[in-house]
């Protein structure tokens, strides 16, 4: 949250029913101005009486992300990135204190379910195999403190190996070319000329 009047607001509304979504993705000009990270604005929610199931987060993937100096000048843009919320949650864990499956809830499930996305956000018999595996390593150099952090060692989409030991393995239909354990582009062209023919 953006200052800590909006978060108290945001806190006593997700209370009463209320969702609520964090932003993943922040600077350290916002953290400097008082921002709250969303590690910590989970961990200090649900200590407030908020439940679990009513708490999402979200990276802002792609947006702009301005710094101004003093004055209100325009001085640089960065762009948010998904690996903010691989970062939240890694915090949520070693800094904040909480289990795995606490931190990952906001992350997975929940906004699955506030979103109505049928099939995701869980595993279970039935649901689309969207899978991510992590593994325990050091903290990475220039991020404070002594706990470990998760990485992503592989990743599943409808049971589809696409990322393992940090490669790269499939792309989708509509990129030019596909890296080493994908398909070709002919193969998408193809596979695409297929479906349409078949609709």
């Amino acid at each position: 949250t953006r200052n800590p009047k909006l978060f108290e607001e945001a806190t006593e509304w997700a209370r009463k029913g209320g969702n609520v979504d964090f932003t993943a993705g922040t600077i350290q000009a916002f953290l400097d101005e008082g921002e709250i990270r969303a590690s910590e604005g989970l961990r200090r929610m649900l200590e407030s009486g908020v439940a679990l199931d009513r708490i999402c987060f979200s990276s802002d993937a792609g947006g702009s992300l301005p710094s101004f100096d003093a004055n209100g000048t325009l001085t640089g843009m960065s762009i948010g990135s998904c690996s903010s919320l691989l970062e939240e949650l890694n915090r949520s864990v070693s800094d904040q204190g909480l289990d795995l499956s606490t931190a990952l809830a906001p992350l997975t499930e929940n906004p699955a379910r506030m979103l109505k996305l049928a099939g995701k956000g869980r595993l279970e018999a039935g649901a689309d195999a969207d899978l991510l595996l992590l593994s325990r390593q050091s903290r990475p150099s220039g991020i404070p403190g002594n706990a470990g952090w998760y990485t992503i060692e592989r990743v599943y989409a409808r049971g589809q190996a696409m990322v393992a030991d940090g490669k790269l393995l499939r792309r989708s239909r509509f990129e030019s070319q596909a890296v080493q354990g994908g398909m070709h582009q002919t193969e998408f062209q193809e596979e695409s000329q297929d479906e349409t023919a078949k609709e």
